[in-house]
């Protein structure tokens, strides 16, 4: 009984659809995969590798499925995870020197994926100092109640967990307290 019987079955199949896809591709660019396989094991630079899955998210991310329309983002990144993991699996000893760059160029179609026909990716910006400052003098200007200091408190330590604030420095977790009257207090250390 080796691992790959412990697989689930939706992971056998999802794995077996991937390397055909990946095989079509191959056979759309003229290339045996006996030709890319040994090349792949030839390349200490592991290159090939990287040019191969390169070149395989390219044909993922331009590829029409069987009615017409592009491959889907979550389609195009479920074959490229599994080929991408299906060669980890044929060639182990690159894995460690390839998978941040792979991690990288998967990041990459993914993003492609789901800006393409004009959809737009929606993030959130990252909060700034200035952003914080004014939560917190929103927070202060319309306290009218415990809970709300609680909360530009509670804001205050958050910041501080990220390595943003400089006036929290010498506070520790356990010199912070919620009293049963639920009401946020401070206990110095000193």
């Amino acid at each position: 009984m080796g691992l790959d019987e412990l697989k689930p079955g939706n992971t056998k199949r999802a794995q077996a659809t991937a390397i055909k896809a990946f095989k079509t591709f191959l056979k759309a660019e003229n290339v045996d995969f006996d030709y890319v396989k040994r090349c792949i094991e030839k390349d200490d630079t592991v290159k090939c590798l990287v040019s191969v899955l390169d070149k395989f998210g390219m044909y993922l991310a331009f590829n029409e499925g069987k009615n017409g329309k592009p491959l889907s983002r979550n389609t195009s990144m479920q074959y490229y995870r599994q080929s991408k993991m299906w060669l980890f699996e044929v060639f182990p000893a690159q894995r460690h020197i390839v998978e941040a760059k792979l991690l990288s160029m998967g990041k990459t179609l993914e993003s492609y994926c789901m800006k393409r026909d004009g959809k737009v990716v929606n993030k959130a910006p990252p909060c700034s100092k200035s952003d914080l400052k004014k939560m917190i003098l929103y927070l202060y200007q319309n306290a009218c109640s415990p809970s709300d200091y609680q909360d530009a408190a509670l804001l205050c330590m958050l910041w501080y967990l990220f390595g943003r604030a400089s006036d929290l420095t010498l506070v520790r977790k356990q010199n912070l307290s919620v009293d049963a009257a639920e009401v946020f207090s401070f206990a110095s250390s000193a």
